[in-house]
Order: C-alpha cells, then sequence, then structure tokens
C-alpha cells in the first residue's frame, strides 16, 4: 500500500514539471487544470459511485483532499459539477498538495452550484448535460438504456413527458437519440414549450445504429495527447516501454493468445515488419520469465469479468501482496507501459450495461494511478448468442475510450468477415485453427478468430511502439 501512494505522489511531482501554466489561487480555494478526461466519484476512491465526467483541459477548484492525498475533492466553476476526483489527474503546478484541507465529505447525487453562481435562463432546444445522463429508449427509466451520456455534451431537445420529468432529444453529433431525466440538464433551460411525447425508439433503429458505430470504428488504435502524456508520466515513474502486460478473460487465458510469439512458433507470412515488434517486447518483464508474451498473467483467467479482476479474493498469494486485487498485482509485478484489456464475452452473462460500464472504469482508473497506458479492445460475438446486449457492451467500451482519450483495438470489426464471426460453435469461445496454437499468417487470420486477434493484437502493438513507445 505505501509503495503505490508513493507511486502517486511520484506522478504528481512529475505532472507538475510536465504541465505548464494554467494555475492560480483565488479564493475559491486553488484553481487548477485538469489534464486527462477525468471521472468524479462520489467519495475518495474507485469503489465510490461515478457522478459523471469532465473533459482534459478544463479549470476546477479544489476544496479538499482525503488524508493520503491521492484524491481531491473539487467542483467545477459554474458550480454544476462537485465530487471526488484523483490527484494525479490536476496540474498541481505552484500549489503544494499538503495546503489542501483534509475532508472526509461523500457527495450526493444532487449538486448544488454555490450561491454565487447563476446560470441564465434559457430556451430549448439545445442545452448540455450537467450531470451523466443515462439515455434510455422510451420516456421512463424502465426502458432500455441506450448509453450514458457524458457531462458537457450538447444535447438538442425534441420533446418532454407532461410532468417534464423526461426529455426527448440527440445529440448535436447525431449520433444518439432518446430519453434523459430533466434533472440531468442545465439548470435554468425553458422546457415548457416543447410538444408533449411519448415516443419510443426502436429497438431494430438503436441496435442497427450499434452496428453501423462499430463497423466504422477503426481495428487500430489512435494515439492522443492524453496517452502520450501518461506515457511520459509513466516512464518518470520507472514503467518499461519494451513490457506489456495482458487482462481478460478466457480469450486472453489462453496459451493460443500471443505465448507463440515468445517461444518462436509463428510464420508472420505477409507481415515481416511485425518482427521487429516481437523483438522490441523480447526482453524479460520480471524473473524466471523470457518475455512479455509468454508472462502467464495475474490479471487473466477463464473465468474473469470486469469486477472479478479487481476482486482480491481472486489474486494469486505467492505473487500478490495482501489485499491487492488481481489487476493491481499484475501491474505493480511488472511495471509495464501497456496493458492489453479485453472485457466483456463473460459480463454479459451475468451483468447489466450500468455494471459494466462502471466495473470497466474501474480497471481503467487502477492501470491509470499506476501509470500503464491500458488498450481496450472489443470483444467478439455474433448474432447467435446474446446479440443486443453484447451490441451494448461493446459500446460502452467506444463510448469510454472515446471519452478519456485511451487507445483501442476494434477486434469486434476485424472479426466481422470471419466464419460466424470468428467463433467456434459455441458461439462464445475464439475458433483456433485445429492443430494447436502455431501462429501462421498465411491466411489462418482470414479463418480462424484467434488468428486475428493475435494478428490485430501484434499489430496494435507495433502502432504503439513506433508513434509512442521509440519516440
Amino acid at each position: 500500500m505505501f509503495r503505490r501512494f508513493t507511486l502517486v505522489f511520484s506522478a504528481l511531482a512529475l505532472l507538475a514539471t510536465l504541465f505548464g501554466s494554467g494555475v492560480s489561487v483565488n479564493a475559491q480555494g486553488p484553481a487548477v487544470q485538469v489534464i486527462s478526461n477525468l471521472n468524479v466519484r462520489t467519495g475518495p476512491g474507485i469503489d465510490y459511485s461515478q457522478l459523471g465526467t469532465i473533459p482534459h483541459g478544463i479549470t476546477v477548484y479544489v476544496e479538499g483532499r482525503n488524508r493520503i492525498g491521492d484524491w481531491s475533492l473539487i467542483y467545477t466553476p459554474d458550480g454544476l459539477t462537485r465530487g471526488w476526483v484523483a490527484s494525479r489527474y490536476l496540474n498541481w503546478r505552484d500549489i503544494d498538495i499538503a495546503t489542501i484541507p483534509v475532508s472526509d465529505a461523500v457527495i450526493t447525487d444532487v449538486v448544488t452550484a454555490p450561491s454565487d453562481v447563476t446560470v441564465a435562463s434559457e430556451d430549448a432546444p439545445l442545452t448540455t448535460i450537467a450531470r451523466e445522463a443515462p439515455l434510455y429508449q422510451g420516456p421512463a427509466v424502465n426502458f432500455p438504456l441506450q448509453t450514458n451520456l457524458p457531462v458537457g455534451s450538447d444535447f438538442v431537445l425534441e420533446g418532454r413527458t407532461g410532468n417534464n420529468a423526461m426529455l426527448l432529444g440527440r445529440t448535436s453529433d447525431g449520433r444518439w437519440r432518446g430519453w434523459v431525466a430533466a434533472d440531468r440538464i442545465r439548470p435554468g433551460v425553458n422546457t415548457s414549450s416543447l410538444p408533449v411525447l411519448d415516443e419510443v425508439i426502436g429497438s431494430e433503429t438503436v441496435y442497427q445504429q450499434f452496428i453501423s458505430r462499430l463497423e466504422s470504428t477503426p481495428v487500430m488504435p489512435t494515439i492522443s495527447a492524453e496517452t502520450r502524456e501518461l506515457f511520459r508520466a509513466g516512464l518518470r515513474l520507472g514503467l518499461r516501454p519494451n513490457v506489456f502486460s495482458k487482462s481478460g478473460d478466457c480469450h486472453t487465458d489462453n496459451m493460443a493468445y500471443l505465448l507463440p510469439f515468445g517461444v518462436g512458433e509463428y510464420d508472420l507470412g505477409p507481415y515481416p515488419e511485425l518482427q521487429e515488434t516481437i523483438d522490441f517486447f523480447g526482453v524479460s518483464p520480471r524473473d524466471g520469465v523470457a518475455n512479455s508474451f509468454v508472462n502467464e498473467s495475474m490479471a487473466a483467467s477463464s473465468a474473469f469479468t470486469a469486477a472479478a479482476v479487481m476482486d482480491r479474493v481472486w489474486a494469486d498469494p505467492t505473487h500478490c501482496a495482501a489485499g491487492q486485487a488481481p489487476f493491481t498485482c499484475e501491474l505493480q509485478l511488472l511495471r509495464p507501459s501497456i496493458v492489453l484489456i479485453e472485457f466483456g464475452s463473460a459480463d454479459i452473462q451475468v451483468y447489466e450495461v450500468q455494471d459494466f460500464s462502471y466495473y470497466i472504469e474501474a480497471v481503467l482508473d487502477d492501470a491509470l494511478l499506476q501509470g500503464v497506458i491500458p488498450v481496450l479492445m472489443t470483444f467478439p460475438s455474433n448474432e447467435n448468442y446474446l446479440w443486443e446486449k453484447s451490441l451494448q457492451f461493446n459500446i460502452v467500451l467506444l463510448d469510454i475510450a472515446a471519452e478519456r482519450g485511451l487507445p483501442l483495438i476494434n477486434l469486434w470489426a476485424a472479426l466481422r468477415p470471419l466464419p460466424n464471426r470468428g467463433l467456434e460453435a459455441d458461439n462464445f469461445h475464439l475458433s483456433e485453427r485445429p492443430d494447436g496454437r502455431f501462429i501462421n499468417f498465411n491466411g489462418d487470420q482470414n479463418q480462424y478468430g484467434m488468428a486475428m486477434r493475435n494478428l490485430v493484437s501484434l499489430q496494435a502493438l507495433r502502432v504503439l511502439q513506433r508513434s509512442l513507445l521509440t519516440r
């Protein structure tokens, strides 16, 4: 535990030197700049519920901290968002966090603006989301959930319920349309002129939109400014650019996934350039382990969900400290620069979409607190097994990656042209060549789901290597 907090304070010192001005102090408390898209929670830790998100680049006021100092109580200048955020992602230049008063406040879901903040009334139809807003297909919270709209999203209003409790609208980019609770939009908006409606967004339309988004999202990750900042912070913390980790369920806890690259059992076929990436990650990540490809991850197990990987009950006591979650343990064992994360296939069997979103966010928070770049991966699915739910869960992954500026591998799209969408006859496990784990890119990637996953994973590692890790 002490070591983890030491890392957090080291990161704070580093980030203070990396990022320049944009910090001032006034009577409202120290004003600091947010340096990454950031979750706001009701209390100082990832076990507390999420109130919403605040975007990279805005200024917030700090009114308190927990005793350790790794979490800060903040509010936005408009007074609409107040809660706890990870201190590491605030620019503390010229401010000593020790001077911030200690607080044990736990925030309720109701956010009240300070008395000196006023919000001008305005007419519909354009407004913004003031608190993270579940977007439903119909005009009540018992209708299916489509997604969660983050704080700050522009929202074009179209209608309301008779009691003004729910509002129909769409995001300004046209990506989403549905119903939100009226208390989730910016206060002061006059909705009385909106027509009273009871429209229900058709499931067929919603899920076709999901499919279109998944099909149009690139397979390879993009490297955002936030990711570059995190990588630089990780280097200063001693993380190793030529070591990666992996976390996931049965698709990851599989000897056919990545391991053959570490023992020479592969044929790159038309992709000879990938040898450079195999060589780059060929160093030993920990004692007794030859390279990252063959490392048996503490954070990968056939039955793992995004919740289980953060549950200390499942940690290996021979490698993990008492009280450590498997995910935390794995990252501290390897000190990698990046971690490949794929959850969802097991999660859709036991959780609802809101739960999955919460648990994935907790996994990402833990990686970010340790300075490790989390690389999300969509998971495979087809029309024969929990199809609509799998689409919802994969959309959550797209949204989280976009909102946080994190790299994402769209495995779902890569598998789309393959027989049975890259799955075995059970419509759950990735299909594999029947004669063993040997990786052959002379056509296997177009036939077997595991071969395609190996290809896109290695290609993504190459993208990260060449555009980030070796620069």
